[in-house]
């Protein structure tokens, strides 16, 4: 529908449509606690910053963290950790996890293997070590709903 297309008396119409819609919107945003639109458009969600230090400033921040005492790295054997060293440390600490005997979720045994080892540990990253516990080692029961167990020596 074009304006010019509308009579005086339809573009009268509209225009008081218009002012009892802006009025209303005024009205909405008092009940709102909100002074004006204006106001009502200010108050968005600020963005979140994705700021990240560069590659030069996350090695002066590593030099300056292995500087502290307390802070150094651990020692490590001459050829390094392999990943069955790995693996065997949090096949170590899932066995003593579960030794209450109780069935427990990933999760749970997620955050006690966490305690133990002394670092932040991913329930998903668990899945290999139960995978072959259950498969191989057969120290794991078959999880019935999600819940593992111990085998009863």
């Amino acid at each position: 529908m074009e304006l010019a297309n509308l009579s005086p008396q339809q573009l009268r119409k509209a225009a008081d449509l218009k002012e009892k819609v802006e009025a209303l919107q005024e009205e909405l945003n008092q009940l709102a606690g909100v002074a004006d639109a204006k106001a009502a458009e200010k108050h968005k969600p600020a963005r979140r910053s994705t700021r990240r230090p560069s590659a030069h400033g996350r090695v002066n921040f590593q030099a300056g963290r292995r500087s502290r005492p307390g802070m150094a790295p651990t020692l490590v054997p001459e050829g390094g950790r392999t990943r069955q060293d790995k693996q065997m440390t949090v096949k170590a600490a899932v066995l003593t996890a579960l030794e209450s005997g109780e069935a427990m979720s990933k999760r749970e045994i997620a955050k006690r293997v966490s305690v133990l080892r002394g670092k932040k540990t991913n329930p998903d990253s668990l899945n290999p070590t139960l995978d072959e516990m259950k498969r191989e080692d057969r120290t794991i029961l078959n999880p019935e709903r999600g819940m593992y167990q111990i085998r009863a020596q």
